[in-house]
Formats: structure tokens, C-alpha cells, sequence
């Protein structure tokens, strides 16, 4: 049961970061992409 429960963890911890990642990415490229059209 424990090890079930901390591979649960390592997939959760992967996804949020990966969503992390993800959604930074895309904020500074809106960041980018706001500065150059302003």
C-alpha cells in the first residue's frame, strides 16, 4: 500500500510540474508577445 501511494506522489509531483512549466512558458510568452505589440 505505501508504495502505491508514493508512486501516486512522483506521478502528482511530474504533472505539476510539467503544468508549471507549461503554463510559464506561456505567460512569458504572452509577456513577450504584449511587450513587442504595445
Amino acid at each position: 500500500m505505501p508504495k502505491i501511494k508514493k508512486t501516486m506522489v512522483g506521478i502528482g509531483t511530474i504533472l505539476a510540474v510539467t503544468f508549471y512549466r507549461v503554463i510559464d512558458k506561456t505567460f512569458i510568452t504572452a509577456v513577450i508577445y504584449l511587450h513587442s505589440s504595445a
